[in-house]
């Protein structure tokens, strides 16, 4: 299949990154995948970008304004690199943002359960994560890189588009939280569904180590 080809070139010739067209559609569908492209996002071993085919203004850059959300792990952190070299060689704003979500589904005996958090709980994950964002954005201006950040409270999908909406960005750049070369990028829930609902153009970087 084609993606079988992509995917056997890319790794033959040790490509650091691949770029595709989503030949997405606008309105409620909004990225509608083609298979080749669904099936080179699930099982590459490298970086990937994924273009949203539409018209758009001839003076719009892809990498002019870029959001990078951040849960706090290792992993989502794996992101950052890549978008320090690129903002070191592209003129570009960069948006770090991390959301605290208001509770968590609880697999129990009687099914999936929703506990909310508690206020206080609340209090304690936004100064938490106030404080790593403040980090990552010193380093990154250390660098000469152009970047602020923002810690937004709901649905970590949902709130995460409504910002790049806001600000107008063009790109995502996301980690694709991979695990190992076995489990290849083993996608978590938000960024599967920032894939999948994005109006913008998506980066994502595995965050296992090529060997």
């Amino acid at each position: 299949t084609a993606a079988d080809q992509i995917l056997s070139y890319a790794r033959t010739e040790k490509v650091d990154l691949i770029v595709m067209s989503s030949h997405g559609r606008s309105g409620i569908m909004r990225w509608s995948l083609g298979s080749t492209v669904d099936k080179v996002l699930r099982r590459a071993e490298t970086s990937l970008i994924v273009v949203r085919a539409r018209e758009t203004p001839a003076e719009t850059h892809l990498f002019s304004r870029v959001v990078v959300p951040l849960d706090g792990s290792e992993s989502s952190a794996a992101v950052l690199p890549y978008v320090q070299e690129l903002a070191g060689r592209l003129p570009c704003e960069v948006i770090l943002v991390s959301v605290i979500e208001p509770g968590a589904h609880i697999r129990s005996i009687g099914g999936l359960d929703y506990f909310p958090f508690k206020e206080r709980d609340k209090d304690m994950a936004r100064a938490a994560m106030s404080e790593y964002l403040e980090e990552k954005s010193a380093a990154l201006v250390e660098s000469g890189v152009q970047v602020s950040w923002a810690v937004r409270e709901g649905d970590a999908t949902k709130e995460i588009l409504a910002l790049a909406d806001a600000r107008e960005c063009t790109l995502i750049a996301i980690s694709s939280h991979g695990h190992s070369k076995i489990r290849r990028w083993s996608m978590g829930s938000v960024t599967s569904k920032i894939v999948q609902a994005s109006t913008q153009s998506i980066w994502l970087v595995p965050s296992f180590v090529r060997e």
